[in-house]
């Protein structure tokens, strides 16, 4: 949703004289971390249909990773449980610098006895295409880079027997150099 207009002063206090007393109540709680083995996992950086995705460093080597966690309501089914992995496999399988790779996968029983099921991946630093597209179409060198990228890394997911079957905007990250990166099979 977009965000509420700005309110002049004098509007915020009018507001605010209007409104009865009313105790503040406590944020509510956030959600947990989850516990992946191998990862310190720092924030929830984004939220999907099937899951959601956190920033995470690898203990041993340092680096950055985003693990996506598959959704809890979905993990109690054995067919989502099961896309959950072919996408993981599916991404593993496919070595090129257009598509995102895939360090590790699996579940981890959690603090509350739940099984987390997860995908950790390269984290890569930078918005979805579907943000450039909504400040205004682009150019057609970019329109014509980005898809020949995207092409690229579709041929080498196809010679893998790989196909996405989710392409969208949303699915093709824009790292701070400017390539792309395919996301969500």
């Amino acid at each position: 949703a977009p965000p509420a207009p700005a309110q002049a002063p004098a509007q915020v206090h009018a507001q605010a004289a209007r409104a009865p007393a009313t105790p503040k109540q406590a944020a509510p709680p956030a959600d947990p971390l989850p516990v992946v083995p191998g990862y310190d996992v720092d924030e929830l950086v984004g939220k999907g249909a099937m899951g959601r995705v956190y920033r995470a460093r690898h203990f041993g080597s340092g680096v950055a990773s985003a693990i996506k966690i598959l959704a809890p309501e979905l993990a109690a089914r054995v067919d989502f449980i099961q896309r959950f992995e072919r996408e993981g496999a599916a991404m593993r399988a496919v070595n090129h610098p257009g598509v995102v790779a895939v360090m590790d996968a699996g579940s981890a029983r959690q603090p509350d006895g739940s099984t987390a099921h997860f995908i950790c991946m390269e984290f890569v630093e930078g918005p979805p295409l579907r943000r450039s597209l909504e400040k205004g179409a682009l150019s057609a060198e970019i329109a014509l880079r980005y898809a020949r990228l995207i092409i690229q890394a579709l041929a080498a997911a196809h010679a893998r027997g790989v196909v996405h079957r989710d392409l969208k905007p949303e699915n093709v990250l824009l790292d701070r150099k400017g390539h792309i990166r395919l996301i969500d099979f």
